[in-house]
């Protein structure tokens, strides 16, 4: 999936989701939940990883 594809499905611009990934802003956990559904990833280990960082 093409990052601008994330950003419009969790409604936040490309910029905002391109320095999450990179790792120059945290995702909020509203978002990490929709990517967790989007992306079709386990929830509770997502979450985890999402957590520690």
């Amino acid at each position: 999936m093409f990052l601008q594809h994330l950003s419009t499905k969790l409604d936040i611009d490309t910029v905002q989701m391109s320095k999450i990934e990179r790792g120059e802003r945290t995702a909020k956990r509203e978002h990490v939940h929709l990517m967790i559904k989007i992306l079709k990833l386990n929830e509770e280990d997502t979450t985890a990883l999402w957590l520690v960082d």
